[in-house]
Order: structure tokens, then sequence, then C-alpha cells
């Protein structure tokens, strides 16, 4: 058994789609001493355990069965919202460009081929569990900033209709205090956890450099170096690295912006009975 020892993974679900049952034995042994390792002999039942509970946050799915082909249960998967965002590792003994094209065409986010080896599974599976992760948390928090934004303005506006109404826009001052203090302390929230992320997607990228450092130590003529070189091109591996900091950055921008509006408000216009009070964030 190989010395790889993921971190963070206690709570990961592993789905392993195989019509093979010394297959399954095979990928389980290399994978349940790291985690939850949930097996599937057929299409069928794997979009059945894919959609149930506990989620798998990742699928190694064999591309040649009998009854449902691997590309079959991707297509399927991909269909329903509920597993449409899973990311799947296609496992296969084919060695044609033409066949790993093809699957990464269809939606898998790698390719690892027969035999196995322990160090390639493990890592492969580890990247994609990484950056699962980064993107899940990036999704989560731009949704609850988003949330807690329009709840925020909700709020602004419910409490300004009811002052308009009572004739106490002498208060104004103040809400526009609260709602300002409020913001700036989901901004500073949001701002950390981003700092986080960047720091997990360097992370992700440092295994990824010591992943590559396996390629030394391969024969120049074996085939095994030809296929990584290969599907670091096909995945865009160097792309990646551009672009997730680049949503980093643009999420960053989008702060700065709600930044600015809240800077704003403080410049809102106060009623000569409030003139001279100062309205700090």
């Amino acid at each position: 058994m190989s010395n790889y020892e993921p971190h963070e993974t206690a709570q990961s679900t592993i789905l392993v789609v195989d019509d093979d049952a010394a297959n399954l034995d095979i990928l389980g042994w290399f994978l349940r001493p790291h985690y939850n390792v949930l097996a599937a002999p057929s299409g069928a039942l794997a979009l059945q355990i894919a959609a149930g509970d506990p989620k798998p946050d990742l699928i190694l799915l064999d591309i040649l069965m009998p009854g449902m082909s691997g590309d079959e249960v991707l297509a399927q998967l991909r269909k329903n919202p509920a597993t449409r965002d899973i990311p799947v590792i296609f496992v296969t003994g084919l060695e044609s460009p033409e066949d790993e094209q093809k699957g990464l065409e269809f939606g898998a986010v790698d390719y690892i081929t027969k035999p196995y080896r322990p160090a390639v599974v493990l890592a492969r599976v580890q990247t994609q569990l990484e950056l699962k992760r980064a993107r899940d948390r990036m999704a989560s928090q731009n949704d609850w900033l988003k949330a807690e934004l329009a709840r925020r303005l909700k709020e602004a506006q419910q409490v300004l209709l009811q002052l308009l109404q009572s004739d106490k826009l002498a208060a104004i001052g103040e809400v526009a205090a609260g709602i300002i203090h409020e913001v700036n302390t989901s901004v500073a929230y949001v701002t950390s956890n981003l700092n986080s992320l960047d720091a997990y997607q360097r992370d992700i990228f440092e295994l990824l450099d010591a992943y590559e450092a396996l390629e030394g130590v391969c024969a120049p003529d074996e085939p095994a170096l030809a296929k990584i070189q290969q599907l670091k091109q096909q995945k865009k591996i160097s792309a990646l690295s551009e672009d997730i900091p680049q949503l980093l950055a643009q999420s960053r921008e989008g702060l700065a912006r709600v930044t600015k509006i809240v800077n704003d408000l403080k410049g809102f216009p106060l009623p000569k009975t409030m003139a001279g009070n100062e309205m700090r964030g």
C-alpha cells in the first residue's frame, strides 16, 4: 500500500462503478484507507447511488460496461440536477487518444487507465476532491453574499418606508450607520474566506507540482509518461492555474464595489436636525 496520505478527506465519499468485481476490489483496496467508498457493478445502480444519501463527492466510472456504458451513465448524471455537479473520472483499459478526448468532451474531469498505479490513482482523486472543495466553497460564499445583500437591502427599504410614513427622517442616519456596520462586517467575513480560498488553490497547485515531480522518476520512453504529458495538455492545467486566480480577483472586485456602495451611503444627506452629526460605519 502507498504511503500517500490525503488531508481533509474524512467525509469524502467516492463511488466506484465497474462491472468487473476484481476491479472494484482493487480500487476499493487503494481508496478505503482514505475515503468512504461505495461500489456499483452496473450503470443503473450507479445512478441510484449517486442520487441517494450519502451523495458521492467523486465518481470513478468504467467506460466499457454491458447494458449501460460509462458514456451513457455520465450523460444521465449531467441531466439530473442532483448529480450534474459531481466530478467524474473515467476508468478504462483503452489507450486511444480519441477515446480519451471523447470522454473529456462528455464532461469527465480526468482519465485513469488500467492497470492501476496506486500513486497515480490517489493523486488524481485527491486533486479532483481539492478542486471540488474550492469550487463548492466559492459558490457557497457567493450565494451567501448575494442573499445577505438582498436581505439587507430589503430591510433598509422597509425601514426607510416606515421612517417616511412616520415623519422620522432624523433616524435615517442611525439606520444607515447600522447598515454600514453590518455590511462592512459581512464584507470582511467574505474577504477572509476568499483569502483562505486563495491559500487553498495554492496548496492544490503545489500538489500538482509534486505530482509532476513523479514524472522525473519514469523512464523517458515509458508509455505512462507520454500518457501523463498528453493528459496535462488535454486538461489545460496551465490555463487552470491562471483561471482560478482570475476568479478570485473578480470576487474581490465585487467586494470592492460593495465597499464603494457602503462608503457612498456615508455621504447620504442628513436632515437639518442632524446637521453636524457624523455617521460612523
